[in-house]
């Protein structure tokens, strides 16, 4: 069995899927559905509504302006008739090929741009959403805590959720082994993406979590090109925490094998 972590699929299942093997186990970390796609406004919102209403609002967003960009989208939301159905029947067919595609068991949780009501009724048997729970695999203490605290570039997406929530659940899982959210904590650099050159923001109570329990392993996406991709805090020499950005698998087709008996990390690439 390899234990597999992705991370930040964003609709690229399939080719995913092509490289796992029925024996895997994969973790998947979040932001499963390509709601928009930066590089060339593909996405389900692209499907919906006009382009020239995302190239705005993404130049807002860059700008600096979110009141605006928020403004922009909420006028394209409501000039487009039952968009949110829509949007959802779309959400539902894609989480559906999704784990179709996924030919092994595997533990999901969700990020900012997954809709989680929709996510969990549409995985298959052996596919399961995690909000806040320790498992054993492989001898090894797994936690998996979905949601995203909101940040500094929040739209109030449905994965979003309050902070007072996340470190809750964050609590409920306990001391872990390893660790599997979806955005980072508040460390500068595993923070802030180059290609976006922004800083996207962490969080604190998951940074407080980690120095409290110490986890060995730390594992998120959702900073798509981070400036650090991994940080190891060696405050306490004898419990090194190793903070790991999984990535964008939609862009680097990477993921991580952990190697549950030594916890060493490796990368694969998928061709």
């Amino acid at each position: 069995m390899r234990l597999l972590v992705v991370s930040d699929l964003h609709g690229s299942a399939e080719l995913l899927g092509r490289f796992l093997r029925p024996d895997d186990l994969l973790l998947s970390l979040g932001d499963h559905l390509n709601v928009i796609d930066y590089k060339d406004l593909s996405g389900v919102l692209a499907e919906f509504v006009p382009r020239e209403t995302i190239e705005s609002t993404l130049a807002a967003i860059q700008s600096g302006d979110l009141d605006d960009a928020r403004r922009r989208m909420a006028t394209a939301a409501g000039s487009v008739p039952n968009l949110f159905r829509l949007i959802r029947v779309t959400a539902e067919k894609a989480y559906d090929a999704m784990s179709r595609a996924i030919p092994c068991p595997g533990y999901f949780i969700y990020g900012n741009v997954d809709f989680p009501e929709v996510l969990a009724p549409n995985l298959g048997d052996d596919h399961h959403l995690c909000l806040a729970e320790k498992l054993e695999i492989a001898g090894r203490r797994v936690g998996l805590v979905s949601g995203h605290p909101p940040g500094p570039y929040s739209f109030g997406m449905p994965g979003e959720i309050p902070a007072t929530e996340f470190s809750k659940r964050l609590h409920e899982v306990g001391a872990v082994e390893i660790l599997g959210i979806h955005s980072p904590p508040s460390i500068p650099g595993l923070t802030y993406d180059v290609a976006a050159a922004r800083d996207e923001g962490g969080s604190d109570d998951l940074l407080y979590y980690c120095r409290l329990h110490r986890p060995r392993l730390v594992l998120f996406g959702h900073v798509h090109q981070p400036q650090l991709a991994e940080f190891v805090d060696v405050e306490l020499p004898d419990e090194p925490i190793r903070y790991i950005n999984v990535g964008c698998f939609r862009d680097t087709h990477r993921l991580l094998e952990i190697e549950p008996h030594t916890l060493e990390a490796r990368w694969l690439t998928v061709d």
